[in-house]
């Protein structure tokens, strides 16, 4: 959409509706905005969750901070990746070769035609990275790379292709909640030196009731993308 950026944040919040929109509005006064090119949407995607979708001209602005200084009893929730859902490319892929390296941490299952891989431990996403560099020391060592090297080494049927999988977080309090995508593109051997991935935090396929609209471009605010299966009826393999 040119040159506007959107952002998706969620907060744990037990306030209500009225409660949230007063602290919405009166977080934007605080941050003094200025032109009309920016919107805030908040939607209630659990009891005690919301999801703050933000969108500006030319920039970002952080409403979380002054909501929480607001509501004092809202925190932050970061975006993680304790499952992966396949959304493109091979449709019955099978992970159980992923499954094996990762070992017991890791459980395959089927939404619909999609394949998903979920973790026992959820991996901390700190932010957008595109691409990634999975070449440097760092990468080397952290526990995404561990999950990206299961899938590279363990699917073969995903060597030659660009794979989409949609990555989320699930709570027993929260149920699933989508946090993001991964684009995985396997060229030829080797590993990792060949391969392109991009990870973008986004809650644009969460589907729930907006809690509270502000700002004068509010047009420019995201409609859900509902191509996703429903997921609340699906149960979590680790208990």
């Amino acid at each position: 959409m040119g040159d506007w950026l959107t952002h998706y944040e969620w907060i744990e919040c037990t306030e209500g509706r009225e409660r949230v929109a007063k602290a919405l509005r009166r977080s934007c006064v605080d941050l003094d905005l200025g032109n009309d090119r920016w919107a805030v949407r908040a939607r209630r995607l659990a009891p005690q969750l919301l999801q703050i979708e933000t969108v500006k001209k030319w920039g970002q602005f952080d409403v979380v901070d002054a909501l929480c200084r607001r509501m004092p009893s809202c925190r932050r929730l970061a975006p993680q990746l304790h499952f992966l859902l396949c959304l493109h490319g091979e449709p019955q892929l099978e992970l159980d070769g992923a499954v094996r390296l990762l070992g017991e941490c890791a459980k395959p299952m089927r939404l619909s035609q999609h394949s998903m891989l979920c973790l026992a431990d959820s991996v901390p996403i700190a932010a957008d990275h595109s691409p990634l560099d999975l070449v440097q020391e760092q990468w080397l060592d952290s526990p995404l790379f561990r999950v990206l090297d299961s899938l590279a080494r363990g699917v073969p049927a995903l060597t030659g292709t660009r794979t989409d999988f949609l990555f989320g977080l699930f709570s027993p309090q929260h149920g699933y909640v989508h946090m993001g995508m991964l684009e995985l593109s396997l060229t030829v051997p080797p590993w990792p030196g060949s391969a392109h991935v991009e990870l973008f935090v986004s809650g644009q396929h969460n589907k729930a009731p907006v809690e509270a609209d502000v700002g004068p471009s509010c047009w420019a605010l995201n409609e859900p993308d509902e191509s996703v299966p429903i997921m609340h009826a699906l149960d979590w393999p680790f208990r």
